[in-house]
């Protein structure tokens, strides 16, 4: 199961993957320091909520954002 803790940090089962997330009002970026170098990933969509998957507001949700960023690391 994927999760953000408290400091955006992107675990996964309770472990952390390696990843934060930065939210801002203009877009969504994933951060990796991981191979030494920082990088930095665009999300394709501007706001994820991500303590949910299916918010009332209808803006994506956590299933979507893990699907997301899925797509990008595979």
């Amino acid at each position: 199961m994927l999760q953000i803790d408290n400091t955006n940090r992107v675990l996964l089962d309770g472990q952390p993957t390696g990843f934060s997330v930065i939210q801002t009002a203009e877009k969504t970026k994933v951060y990796s320091w991981s191979s030494g170098e920082p990088l930095e990933i665009d999300m394709p969509l501007v706001r994820y909520s991500l303590s949910c998957n299916k918010p009332a507001s209808g803006v994506a949700g956590l299933s979507d954002f893990e699907k997301d960023l899925i797509k990008w690391i595979c």
